[in-house]
């Protein structure tokens, strides 16, 4: 569901749309010379009820506690939270740099005025693991994943990239990251060919890009100011029972404007 009524605000070029259901406010825009595998009586202009969806909870934490961005320099690293309930703060975090790889504990993380960065790492590995974490980026924090870095980030109770279910978080299992309205920081998503993501994208005031190697897997519901996809990037938006408090229109994951 698009938000916007702007006639400009869906452009599609050269792309492929697959979907059970198409919406948006603006009865202006077009879709023809491009492949939409959507259902002819499921593509609606000039939708009328705006697709407003309850937001993730926000963890506690108190901000004299936030840790200096580790950097995650050359070798290997193992940072996050004691245990998947609890929660950490890092005044920024960098994730591969200098060639390095990291393992992510599960559990809530906190990153506070500054972007949460994924750098490509050794091998093109900077996440060796990822599976039940939850992002929450606020006080102008972001998130960047480089070019080249196949990340391997899970949200909490979702299906992990071999299989099985990743440890849960709680209230905010299913939401791989969260950054309220107020956040404004672009996120992007560059990343490489074999990156595997899972879990809703909750970031009403960012504008997201994705521009994914054709070979990497992104999943989950996705709020965004706007949505960018490029050079292969792919996203699939899905119907997920652990994407926690997410209620969105029709009890489907949309694309928001």
């Amino acid at each position: 569901m698009d938000n916007s009524s702007s006639s400009g605000s869906i452009s599609v070029t050269g792309s492929t749309i697959d979907g059970t259901s198409f919406a948006s406010a603006s009865t202006g825009w077009s879709l023809s010379g491009d492949t939409v595998n959507v259902p002819a009586d499921a593509i609606i202009a000039g939708e009328t009820t705006s697709c407003t969806p309850s937001l993730p909870t926000a963890p506690t934490f108190t901000v004299g506690s936030c840790i200096t961005d580790p950097g995650g320099g050359g070798g290997t690293h193992t940072f996050g939270p004691a245990n998947s309930s609890s929660t950490i703060c890092y005044k920024g975090l960098t994730i591969g740099a200098n060639g390095g790889t990291t393992t992510l504990n599960p559990g809530t993380y906190v990153i506070y005025g500054n972007y949460l960065t994924f750098d490509s790492g050794s091998g093109g590995h900077s996440n060796l693991g990822g599976n039940g974490v939850f992002f929450y980026l606020t006080n102008g924090a972001g998130m960047v994943i480089q070019g080249g870095a196949n990340v391997n980030l899970v949200s909490g109770g979702a299906t992990e990239s071999g299989g099985g279910t990743a440890p849960s978080v709680g209230a905010n299992d299913g939401i791989l990251i969260y950054q309220p309205s107020s956040d404004t920081s672009a996120m992007g998503f560059v990343g490489g060919s074999t990156s595997f993501m899972n879990g809703a994208i909750i970031a009403p005031g960012a504008n997201v890009t994705i521009n994914n190697g054709s070979g990497a897997t992104a999943e989950g519901g996705l709020v965004a100011k706007s949505l960018t996809m490029a050079s292969g990037g792919s996203f699939k938006a899905i119907t997920d029972t652990n994407e926690g408090t997410l209620v969105i229109y029709a009890a489907d994951p949309k694309l928001v404007q």
